[in-house]
């Protein structure tokens, strides 16, 4: 089925449209309906957070209560839809930032001469602009040049290490405390790991040893056998 429609985005306040748990296309659907049509910005915690056009700042705590789904639910479904290139996701202390893949395409008619080759070429170019995007809004990850100031400068790559720490966080769940807790812990003076040279770069953490570890989960593991070590609290919310 070709074509498309217009939606008003009043339908998202219709207690029709919220009464009952979302299934999934309707989660897809609200989520757009939901995304900035132009940009804008809030403050959360006195951080100003910065809100492109085709951009959604909703929490995985909000989504929760809107569509009546837990949070793992949640989780689930947005990874899943990013998995699939619908979507890309940024996350850190202070927000989640979900953007979606292609946003136009859903507010601006196509003509007859749009070919899917040339869309497809669209579709990569807007994904490699959005993350581009991502990496150069890095002041977003608060801890982030804290936790480079721990490794020998020479040894810094920005794309790489970005990329890592994104995905520490998006993809293997950890917390931007946690990251600056374990590098702090491991790239402390005259700690071992150091003084070998087998950690000085922040893609370690996402690297596996021989038994198949990544190297984050076996220093996290380290760390919590110190008698009295916390990890400081983090809020997604």
């Amino acid at each position: 089925m070709s074509g498309w429609v217009k939606l008003y985005r009043k339908l998202t306040e219709n207690p029709l449209w919220t009464c009952e748990p979302f299934t999934r296309g309707q989660a897809w659907v609200d989520l757009i309906l939901l995304t900035n049509y132009k940009d804008s910005f809030f403050y959360k915690r006195g951080v100003k957070i910065n809100v492109k056009a085709g951009q959604c700042a909703w929490s995985e705590l909000a989504l929760s209560a809107r569509w009546g789904w837990s949070r793992s639910k949640i989780r689930k479904f947005l990874n899943d839809l990013e998995k699939e290139h619908q979507i890309i996701q940024q996350k850190n202390n202070v927000t989640q930032i979900v953007t979606i893949v292609n946003y136009n395409e859903y507010q601006e008619k196509k003509t007859a001469n749009d070919t899917p080759k040339e869309q497809q070429k669209d579709t990569s170019k807007e994904v490699k602009e959005v993350k581009e995007d991502i990496k150069l809004h890095s002041e977003n990850f608060l801890n982030f040049q804290q936790v480079v100031s721990f490794f020998d400068s020479k040894f810094f790559n920005q794309d790489k290490w970005l990329d890592c720490y994104d995905k520490l966080i998006r993809i293997d769940k950890y917390s931007e405390n946690e990251i600056l807790g374990i590098v702090k812990e491991f790239r402390a003076d005259g700690n071992w790991w150091k003084d070998s040279g087998n950690f000085e770069s922040l893609t370690k953490l996402r690297k596996k040893n021989k038994d198949g570890i990544k190297y984050i989960d076996l220093f996290k593991t380290k760390l919590k056998k110190i008698e009295n070590y916390e990890f400081a609290e983090s809020d997604f919310s």
